[in-house]
């Protein structure tokens, strides 16, 4: 065997072993209506598909301060979905390393439009 058949097969046995991480609980999963009132702003970009990748990443990131700004001292409603964690938009599209949990938390918004497509990055 080859040296690179055994870190192949090394590879895909901690990828067997590692849990996997799901961003909404499941009860989410069920109810479409809270899913579409979640992303209600995200669909609403108009000519997302002429913007470039850098202007793109502004808009998501404007959308995540502007919740922010929204919610200070307000209380959490009930009527929103929660997330396991707490996350910023930009963070969605990175792979998180979790040495201690013996985990890689890749998020699936690494392999989504907009930061990723036949034509993105740009």
């Amino acid at each position: 065997m080859k040296r690179g058949d055994a870190c192949i097969k090394a590879i895909l046995k901690k990828l067997r072993k590692m849990k996997r991480f799901i961003a909404y609980y499941d009860s989410h999963l069920f109810d479409l209506n809270r899913l579409d009132n979640f992303y209600r702003n995200i669909a609403q970009i108009d000519d997302f598909e002429k913007l470039s990748f850098l202007e793109l990443v502004d808009k998501f990131d404007r959308m995540d301060t502007e919740e922010r700004l929204k919610n200070l001292g307000q209380p959490k409603k009930s009527d929103e979905l929660e997330i396991k964690g707490a996350f910023k938009l930009n963070e969605l599209v990175t792979a998180l390393n979790w040495p201690y949990y013996n985990k890689i938390d890749i998020r699936i918004g690494l392999l989504q439009f907009p930061y990723f497509g036949l034509t993105l990055p740009k």
